[in-house]
C-alpha cells in the first residue's frame, strides 16, 4: 500500500549521513516534511550499550549498517545489539517528532540517555526476549544541540530480517504528526469504505441472495480490512491485545486468504468454467499454507514469505486469465471485474511484496482499493437493475406462458379422457362378461386397473376444472340437494381409504338436515375432496362429517384427527399446487389442486371455506352453503353400487375389496425368498406385490415404517423394499434404522422412489441402501433387481455357515490318528475307558457333520455337546496335561451361531495349553447378566503378543489356515449380534476369549 510517486528521497538540500553521524545543523525545520535518518549507524552486535557510556573508552564499533537494512546481513548470528547515531542539531531545547515504523523485532529507544519508548523487550537470551512490533509516534525536547540517539534490539524470532528495515522518520513536531496522521486517515478511510460495503453485502444476504460470490467477495472485504490495519502504520495492534506471534499468522493468513477469495469470486462473478484443475490445485495450495500457518512454529513462518509471494503472484495471474476467458466469451462484465481485480493485486503487489522485497519506504495510499470496490460495487448494482428489468419482462412473458400452460393442460386433459374412460369401459366389460371364468386374481387385477383408471380420471378431472375457474367459465347447475345422501355416497366412495388402517370414517350428518342450494356434481366434488384430504393425513383416529344450520345457512364441517397443519402453510394452502408437505414424509401423492378447487367452488355457490387445524391434533374445514326451498331433492340422487356414480361425477370409486384377496390366490409351490414391502400407497402396494409374487417370493406388504420396523425386529427377510416418500417417516429414516442393526450384506434393501436426480440417489445410498428404482417401475426391472438382490444376500449368508461347516468337517489327520491310537491303547488298558473314548470320539464326529451346522442359529446343549466331546477327547490324550474347569450358570436358554465355542476352545489348547511343557488350564465360563449371556474361554498357555493378536482377525486369511476360525467365528457374531469376539492376552500368562448372546 504504498506510493511510488511520493518525493521523500529528493527533498531538497538533504543532508549527508556520515558513519555514526547526521549532521543537520544548517537544516531548516518546517512543519511539512521530515526527513529520514538513513545511513550508516554505528552497530555493536552482541552488547546492550548502556545511554551515556563513552564508547570510545570501552568499546570499539564491530561495523557499521545501513539503516535501514537487517544487521544480519553484516553481522551473522548476532541476534541483539545496538544502534548508535549522533545527530548534530541546529539549536537546543526544541521540540521535535519522532516515528519509528517498525524495528524487528523488539527494541528499547533512547534519547540523550533518557528511555523514550520500549516495543516489547529486548533481551539477551530468546527465553526473556517479548516480540513486539508496533509503530511509535513522539515527540521530545532535546536541551543540547548534539541528540545522542541509542536503540537496543534483540531478534531472536526473523532469521532474515532483524534491526531497523524502515526508515526512521525525524522533524518538527507537526510535520511529523501531520505525515503519520494523514497516513493512519488514509486507512481509516479505507476501512469505513469497506465496512460500507459490508453493509450491502448484509443487506443482499438479508433479502435472500445467497449466491458463492457475494460470499467471496465479502470474503475479499473482510481480509482486505484486517490486512489494512495490520500492515503500514498496524492500528489494529494498538488497538487490540493481539501478541507478536498471531501478528504475523494473521498477517500471512490475511494475504492468502484475500488472493484467494479474489481469485473465487471472480471465478463464480464472470461464470467461467474452465480451469477447473488450475483452481482446485490453487485450493488445496491455500488450505495446505493455512493450515501450516495456523500450526507451524514461527521460525517456519519466517521461512515461509517467499511461499506467500509464490501465493500471491499465482492470483495476480489468475484473476486476468479468468477475466480474458470471460471477455472472450462476450460477457459484458468482464472488463469492470478485470480492473477491479487488477487494482486489487496492485495493492497486494506494493504492499505485501514491493515493500518486503525492495525495502522501500513509501506511505500508505488508498487509491487502488477505493477503484477496486468501486467498480465491485457498480458491478453489482449495474446487475441488480439489469436483473429487475430483465424479471419485469420475464414476468410479462411468464404470464402469456402461464396462460398457455393452462390451455395445454385443459386440451391435452380433454384428450386423455377419451382413451382413458375407454380403458376403463373395456376393462369392466371384461370383468362383467368374463367373470364366470376368470380366476380370482385376474378378477382382483382387473378391478385394480379400473380403480386406478377412475383415479387417473379425477386428476384430469381437477386439470380441466382449474382451468375452468382461473378462466371463469365454469357454471353451476343449481338445485336443490340433500346433503345428507351426497354424504352417503362420498363415504361409500372412499370406504377403501380406511382398510387395514386404524382411522375410522363416520357421516354424522343428519338425514332430517334441510336440502341445500346446489350443484349435485360439484358438491359431491367439494365433500370427496375434502373427505379424501382428510384421509390421507390422518394416520389413526377418525375422519367425521358433522352439518348444522345457523341463520339459514348449512355448515357443514369435515374434522378429522391427524396431523394438523403448520399455520404457515394454513395462509396458502387454498392456492393452486399448494400442498400441506411435499416433502419426502408426505402422506399422499397428488397436483395439490383439491382444496384450490374446493374453495373456487364453494365460492361460486355463494358460501366461504374456512381452515382451523393445530399441529398434532388435527383439523377442521368448515364450508357454507345456502338453504334450499322445501323441494326434496332426494329423487336426483341414485342408487349407488359397486361401479355406479351421481350422473356426471367422474370420481374415482373403490372400496378396496382387494384388502382381501389374497385368500383368494393359487397355492404358492415354493417360496423362494422372502420380501418385505413397505409403501403408504394401497394401491401401488398391490399392483408391487403383485408383481413380486410372480417369481413365488414370499410378500409381506405394510403401509408405514413403524410396522416395517417391527417386521425386521420380529422375523428373518431376505429383501425390504421401501417407497421414499412416506408418511411420518421417509424411506431414507426407514433405511437408517434398519442399518443401525443390518449390515448391507445382512439384509438388501431396494428404494422405490419418484426422485431420481443425482443428490437424491446419493441420499439414498449415504442411508445404506443397495439399489434403487424409479417409478413408476417395469416389472422386468424390478424382478432383476430383487432376484439379484436376494441372490447376494442369500449367498453371503450361506458362505458364512458354508465357511464354518466346512472348517469343521476339516478334521485334522493326526488329531484322527492319535485320537484311534488312543483307543487302540485303552483297549489293551482300561476297555472301559476305551468304550467312553469311542463314545466322545462318536459323538464328535456326528456333531460336525452334523446339519444343524448350517442354520443360523442352534441351542447352546447342541454347541455344549460338541464342545464336551472333543474335551472329553483331549483329556484322555494329554492326561494331566490339560486340565478343564467349567463354570456355567444355570438356565441358561439361549442360542448362538453353531460352532462358536468349539473352535475357541481347540484354539487355546493347540496354541496356547499345549505349547507348554507342563500343559496348562482351560476354563469355560458361561455368565448371566440382565440382558445378555458372556461366554469366556480362558487358558494359561503361551499367550501372544498384539501383532499375533491383531492377525488373528485379519479377513484375508485362506481356509485351512491358522486363525481363520476365530475370523469366522468373529464375523458370524458381528453379523448377527453387532459385536465379536473380545481377545485378551498376556505373552507367557495366557490368553481369554469372550463375547456376549443376547437373553
Amino acid at each position: 500500500m504504498r506510493l511510488l510517486w511520493y518525493t521523500e528521497f529528493s527533498l531538497p538540500n538533504q543532508p549527508h549521513a556520515a558513519q555514526g553521524k547526521f549532521d543537520l545543523s544548517n537544516w531548516v525545520f518546517d512543519d511539512k516534511h521530515t526527513i529520514t535518518l538513513n545511513g550508516e549507524w554505528d552497530f555493536y552486535p552482541g552488547t546492550f550499550i548502556s545511554p551515556g557510556t563513552t564508547v570510545s573508552d570501552t568499546f570499539s564499533v564491530a561495523n557499521s549498517t545501513i539503516v535501514p537494512g537487517t544487521y544480519n546481513d553484516t553481522s551473522p548470528g548476532a541476534n541483539f545489539g545496538t544502534y548508535r547515531l549522533q545527530v548534530q542539531l541546529p539549536k537546543s531545547n526544541t521540540s521535535y517528532g519522532i516515528h519509528i515504523p517498525q524495528i524487528k523485532s523488539a527494541y528499547r529507544f533512547y534519547v540523550n540517555g533518557k528511555l523514550l519508548y520500549a516495543s516489547g523487550s529486548p533481551d539477551e537470551t530468546a527465553i526473556r526476549t517479548i516480540s513486539k512490533v508496533v509503530p511509535y509516534t513522539g515527540n521530545f525536547t532535546v536541551d543540547q544541540s548534539t541528540m545522542d540517539i541509542i536503540i537496543h534490539v534483540s531478534n531472536f524470532h526473523y532469521h532474515n530480517k532483524g534491526g531497523i528495515i524502515e526508515s526512521i522518520k525525524f522533524g518538527s513536531q507537526s510535520a511529523v504528526i501531520n505525515e503519520v496522521h494523514f497516513s493512519e486517515n488514509m486507512q481509516l478511510l479505507v476501512a469505513i469504505i469497506l465496512l460500507l460495503h459490508m453493509l450491502y453485502i448484509i443487506i443482499l444476504l438479508f433479502v435472500g441472495h445467497r449466491k458463492k460470490e457475494l460470499f467471496y467477495f465479502a470474503g475479499i472485504i473482510c481480509f482486505a480490512l484486517i490486512v489494512t490495519l495490520l500492515d503500514d502504520d498496524r492500528m489494529m495492534l494498538r488497538w487490540l491485545p493481539i501478541n507478536f506471534e498471531w501478528a504475523i499468522r494473521m498477517r500471512i493468513i490475511g494475504y492468502s486468504a484475500l488472493s484467494y477469495c479474489l481469485v473465487l469470486c471472480t471465478k463464480h462473478l464472470l461464470r467461467v468454467n474452465n480451469f477447473k484443475k488450475f483452481i482446485s490445485g490453487f485450493s488445496i495450495f491455500f488450505y495446505s499454507y493455512i493450515t501450516a500457518t495456523l500450526f507451524f512454529p514461527l521460525a517456519w513462518l519466517d521461512y515461509s514469505s517467499k511461499i506467500l509471494s509464490i501465493f500471491m503472484f499465482s492470483a495476480i495471474l489468475l484473476v486476468p486469465i479468468i477475466s480474458r476467458q470471460a471477455v472472450r466469451t462476450g460477457q459484458e462484465a468482464a472488463i469492470s471485474i478485470l480492473l477491479a481485480g487488477v487494482a486489487v493485486s496492485f495493492n497486494m503487489v506494493f504492499s505485501g511484496l514491493f515493500k518486503s522485497w525492495m525495502n522501500q519506504d513509501l506511505p500508505f495510499y488508498p487509491i487502488d482499493l477505493i477503484v477496486a470496490f468501486v467498480v465491485f460495487a457498480s458491478f453489482w448494482f449495474v446487475r441488480f437493475t439489469k436483473t429487475a428489468i430483465r424479471a419485469e419482462k420475464q414476468a410479462e412473458v411468464l404470464k402469456k406462458v402461464d396462460k398457455q400452460k393452462d390451455e395445454f393442460l385443459a386440451n391435452t386433459s380433454h384428450e386423455l379422457r377419451n382413451p382413458l374412460h375407454a380403458i376403463i369401459n373395456m376393462t369392466q366389460s371384461i370383468i362383467v362378461r368374463r367373470s364366470s371364468k376368470l380366476d380370482a386374481p385376474d378378477h382382483e387385477d382387473l378391478k385394480l386397473i379400473a380403480k386406478i383408471g377412475q383415479r387417473m380420471s379425477h386428476l384430469l378431472d381437477d386439470l380441466i376444472d382449474i382451468s375452468l375457474l382461473k378462466d371463469r367459465r365454469l357454471t353451476l347447475d343449481t338445485t336443490s340437494v340433500s346433503l345428507p345422501a351426497i354424504a352417503k355416497v362420498v363415504v361409500h366412495m372412499l370406504n377403501y381409504m380406511t382398510a387395514n388402517r386404524n382411522v375410522q370414517l363416520r357421516n354424522e350428518i343428519p338425514d332430517s338436515l334441510p336440502n341445500v342450494a346446489a350443484d349435485e356434481n360439484r358438491l359431491t366434488q367439494i365433500i370427496f375432496n375434502l373427505v379424501h384430504n382428510a384421509l390421507k393425513f390422518t394416520k389413526e383416529g377418525h375422519v367425521s362429517l358433522h352439518a348444522e344450520i345457523v341463520n339459514e345457512i348449512a355448515h357443514i364441517h369435515i374434522i378429522d384427527t391427524g396431523i394438523g397443519i403448520h399455520e404457515e402453510m394454513q395462509q396458502r394452502i387454498f392456492s393452486p399446487y399448494e400442498q400441506a408437505d411435499s416433502s419426502i414424509t408426505s402422506q399422499g401423492s397428488g397436483l395439490g389442486l383439491g382444496l384450490s378447487i374446493c374453495k373456487n367452488l364453494v365460492e361460486l355457490h355463494g358460501g366461504t371455506l374456512e381452515l382451523r387445524s393445530v399441529m398434532g391434533e388435527g383439523s377442521v374445514f368448515t364450508f357454507t352453503l345456502p338453504l334450499a326451498s322445501a323441494t326434496k331433492a332426494l329423487d336426483n340422487i341414485k342408487i349407488l353400487d359397486d361401479s355406479i356414480v351421481p350422473s356426471g361425477q367422474h370420481a374415482m370409486i373403490g372400496n378396496m375389496e382387494s384388502a382381501g384377496s389374497s385368500e383368494n390366490m393359487h397355492e404358492i409351490d415354493r417360496i423362494i425368498g422372502s420380501v418385505l414391502l413397505v409403501d403408504d400407497d394401497a394401491i401401488n402396494l398391490k399392483v408391487i406385490k403383485s408383481l413380486i409374487e410372480l417369481d413365488n417370493y414370499k410378500v409381506i406388504a405394510v403401509t408405514n415404517a413403524e410396522d416395517a420396523l417391527r417386521e425386521v425386529s420380529h422375523n428373518q427377510w431376505d429383501l425390504v423394499i421401501t417407497d421414499v416418500m412416506m408418511p411420518e417417516m421417509s424411506g431414507y429414516e426407514l433405511t437408517e434404522r434398519i442399518r443401525e442393526k443390518f449390515t448391507i450384506f445382512e439384509l438388501p434393501i431396494l428404494l422405490l422412489t419418484a426422485r431420481i436426480r443425482p443428490e437424491d440417489i446419493h441420499t439414498g445410498f449415504l442411508a445404506g441402501a443397495n439399489d434403487y428404482l424409479s417409478k413408476p417401475v417395469e416389472m422386468l426391472e424390478l424382478q432383476s433387481r430383487i432376484r439379484a438382490l436376494i441372490h447376494f444376500k442369500q449367498s453371503v449368508d450361506e458362505q458364512l455357515r458354508m465357511e464354518a461347516a466346512w472348517l469343521q468337517a476339516q478334521i485334522q489327520p493326526h488329531f484322527l490318528f492319535n485320537t484311534i491310537n488312543s483307543i487302540v491303547s485303552l483297549s489293551v488298558i482300561d476297555s472301559d475307558r476305551m468304550i467312553k473314548l469311542l463314545e466322545a470320539f462318536g459323538d464328535y464326529l456326528k456333531g460336525s457333520f452334523n446339519s444343524n451346522n448350517l442354520e443360523r442359529l442352534v441351542p447352546l446343549s447342541h454347541e455344549l455337546d460338541l464342545l464336551r466331546a472333543y474335551l472329553y477327547i483331549e483329556q484322555e490324550r494329554f492326561g494331566e496335561r490339560l486340565e478343564v474347569e467349567w463354570n456355567l450358570a444355570d438356565d441358561l436358554n439361549v442360542k448362538l451361531p453353531p460352532l462358536t465355542i468349539q473352535p475357541l476352545a481347540e484354539n487355546a489348547i493347540r496354541h496356547g495349553i499345549l505349547k507348554r511343557a507342563r500343559g496348562g488350564k482351560l476354563t469355560i465360563s458361561a455368565m448371566k447378566e440382565q440382558d445378555y449371556v458372556q461366554f469366556v474361554i480362558q487358558d494359561n498357555g503361551i499367550g501372544m503378543d498384539d501383532k499375533t493378536r491383531s492377525s488373528l482377525f485379519d479377513g484375508r486369511k485362506k481356509a485351512g489356515t491358522s486363525g481363520v476360525g476365530i475370523t469366522n467365528t468373529d464375523r458370524r457374531l458381528n453379523k448377527i449380534y453387532g459385536q465379536g469376539l473380545t481377545i485378551q492376552s498376556i505373552p507367557g500368562e495366557g490368553t481369554t476369549v469372550s463375547f456376549i448372546v443376547p437373553r
